[in-house]
């Protein structure tokens, strides 16, 4: 795509040659001259007075030194000449890409552009493109808009259907919804719900503080005021039909590229592992810097935690859930169910009618299936909220079947079965499950394409008819009382009296004990040995009293590195290190977390599901803040004696078992061999 450009050169780590002998002086070099204040801009957001905070950052940032900061070459690139080709064999399965270069972050055609794109696919599912998958004519396809601060491009990538169908009948079907655009093949009320649903994403942005602080520092990046962001929406609403023809036709035009992948696997070149061994004084490993003990020394403030409050909606915007208890561990045609569900439409509109109709006021429908629960999510606005329930309403009593969509659920099976054992960490997560739980992983209690070719219409219906008999609980997020709600809930919707009690536990809370830089797993098995790429452990508490908790551990590492990292990581679970000096930081941490952590009013309901089914009747936080200041590192270390050490060890391993050595490995218990196929049902 970008042929001179370093975009289209090289990734930001650099080539391989780059890597094998980096220059500490040209590093040294690079960061004098770019790490400067006046090429730096520090963003905050939180719970702070800026006429407080200002004076503290000029006082302790001012210090730092400014430079001249060079100027950034020109890059151009040539127009492409015509529809320029190449052909590669880098993915599981035929893959193809139509790229049109259009334009860099900030540019007044960005917004149009924008709106452009979702006319052709969207999360709706309402696009030119989208069409194309409904109808089956296609396996996938989609465009994606990849602005960068010097250039920008449109990157269109679509995969055949797996049987019958060639690249080039694809990229076909591609061009010919491009060419609908460019001809205006779609109306303005289409063009005005696509804008409503883009500003209500916009809005929502301002409700986390890690998306409005990423905001700012895009902002600063882009070279463009907090004033000009906030312009968006008005801007968004003066977009029209008429423009994006025109755009349409400006960017979309004859010269464009177009790449082929072919299934294989790319080319990597490998460094040659240094012969060094690593050196660790492990008995100074709580030595600290004279840097270190001065930030020591700097008082943590202690915030009183806001603990939830049922008015903290901040926000026009809706989010509704009605959670079915039952899943695909008990019912695995449920995932099928979900699957054909979100293309169908009702006995009055047929999908694309229905799924326009719930965009015109910024709402759509969303229907999954995890292992435990079936949900129907609904996100709008609260001003159409009684709109948006006739709507769900209509969808719950007259959904159609449409049998022909069974073969995009087998497509989409077939293509998951040909990618999942292809990557590393799927196979992982399908040997634990398999070794956790056998035939009821989730990874061979399902169906696969011969079984849901011969599913039926009938048959799926009946099973969301089914689904809808048990236990269910219904989440309300917005700012209409709760009582109004509540009567326009029972007004609107056809809730059926739950007759099948759920079976289905909530997610259980992982408690972290690894992970961060300052772990004891990371430094003791990457820092101090060298012996992995990444780490982490996390200690799963039982969601109920009697039920147990689990310890699960993780290690990524070179295949003949496997066993030593096993036995450390082991020797950490059964001996935990004890260190009492780093109890002020683990109770300051967990205190923060408190403090900091708390669920965001859009999460806050699932939260007190969970404290519900639990027994809590108010906010539990309250009583861990208690137990995180009466804690000491002598209660952690019996927790450690009486949940982990000495329990039963479960140790799963994928890798090259040629560059394993497994005769150590054999120390630590019985070794037992699994094949690919006994874990992934085909």
């Amino acid at each position: 795509m970008y042929k001179v450009h370093p975009y289209g050169q090289q990734t930001v780590l650099g080539s391989v040659e780059h890597l094998k002998n980096p220059s500490l002086s040209k590093m040294y070099e690079f960061f004098k001259t770019y790490y400067v204040t006046n090429n730096m801009a520090l963003v905050l957001s939180g719970n702070f007075k800026s006429k407080e905070i200002i004076p503290i950052i000029e006082k302790k940032f001012g210090k730092l030194r400014s430079g001249k900061v060079p100027k950034l070459p020109l890059w151009k690139e040539k127009e492409f000449n015509g529809r320029e080709f190449f052909e590669v064999a880098m993915t599981p399965m035929n893959a193809g890409i139509i790229g049109f270069r259009t334009v860099k972050k900030g540019h007044k055609d960005e917004i149009i552009l924008e709106v452009m794109n979702n006319v052709l696919s969207n999360s709706s599912g309402t696009g030119l493109l989208d069409k194309l998958i409904t109808d089956g004519k296609i396996m996938q396809a989609g465009v994606n808009s990849s602005l960068q601060i010097d250039m920008g491009a449109s990157m269109f990538i679509f995969i055949p259907r797996i049987m019958g169908q060639s690249l080039e009948e694809a990229e076909k079907l591609v061009m010919g919804k491009i060419n609908e655009l460019k001809d205006g093949k779609f109306d303005d009320e289409f063009v005005n719900a696509i804008k409503v649903q883009l500003d209500k994403d916009f809005q929502r942005g301002f409700e986390k503080i890690q998306s409005r602080t990423l905001s700012i520092v895009f902002n600063f990046l882009e070279g463009k005021s907090w004033k000009e962001y906030l312009k968006y929406s008005e801007e968004l609403s003066k977009v029209t039909k008429k423009d994006i023809i025109r755009i349409a036709k400006k960017y979309y035009g004859k010269n464009y590229l177009v790449m082929y992948s072919k299934m294989g696997r790319p080319d990597k070149k490998k460094l040659e592992k240094p012969k060094h061994k690593p050196k660790a004084n492990l008995s100074n490993s709580e030595a600290k810097s004279d840097y270190f003990k001065s930030l020591d020394k700097i008082k943590i403030r202690s915030e009183k935690p806001k603990f939830i409050s049922f008015s903290d909606a901040n926000s026009k915007e809706l989010s509704e859930r009605i959670k079915y208890g039952v899943g695909s561990r008990e019912m695995p045609i449920l995932k099928e169910t979900a699957s054909y569900l979100s293309y169908l439409g009702t006995e009055e509109k047929v999908f694309e009618k229905y799924k326009k109709d719930l965009q015109k006021i910024g709402a759509d429908i969303y229907i999954t299936c995890s292992d435990n629960y079936f949900s129907i999510s609904v996100e709008g606005m609260d001003k159409y909220l009684k709109e948006t329930l006739t709507l769900l309403k209509e969808f719950l009593e007259k959904v159609k079947k449409d049998d022909s969509k069974i073969d995009i659920l087998k497509s989409n099976s077939e293509m998951t079965l040909q990618t999942e054992d292809k990557t590393p960490n799927t196979v992982g997560r399908a040997l634990m499950e398999y070794a956790l739980y056998k035939k009821k992983s989730s990874f061979i209690n399902r169906l696969v394409p011969s079984e849901i070719a011969n599913l039926k219409g009938e048959k799926l219906l009946a099973s969301f008819m089914d689904v809808q008999t048990y236990e269910q609980d219904i989440h309300y997020v917005g700012k209409i009382p709760l009582k109004q709600v509540e009567n326009i809930l029972k007004n609107t919707l056809p809730l059926k009296k739950a007759t099948k009690k759920s079976k289905s536990p909530m997610s259980r809370k992982r408690e972290k004990f690894g992970g961060g830089m300052s772990s004891l797993l990371f430094q003791e098995i990457r820092e101090f040995r060298s012996l992995a790429y990444t780490t982490y452990g996390t200690y799963s508490t039982p969601f109920f009293e009697k039920e147990s908790g689990f310890t699960y551990a993780y290690v990524g590492t070179q295949a003949d590195k496997t066993h030593e990292a096993i036995i450390v990581m082991n020797d950490i679970l059964q001996k935990l290190p004890e260190k009492p000096e780093r109890m002020g930081n683990i109770k300051n941490s967990l205190l923060q977390s408190v403090s900091t952590n708390a669920p965001s009013f859009r999460g806050v309901t699932n939260v007190v599901e969970s404290w519900r089914k639990k027994g809590y009747k108010k906010d539990i936080r309250k009583e861990k803040m208690q137990t995180y200041k009466k804690m000491s590192f002598k209660d952690i270390i019996e927790f450690h004696k009486k949940n982990i050490a000495r329990r039963p060890v479960l140790i799963t391993i994928v890798g090259n078992k040629k560059l394993i050595n497994l005769k150590e490995i054999k120390k630590l218990g019985k070794i037992i061999e699994i094949k690919k196929e006994e874990i992934f049902k085909k």
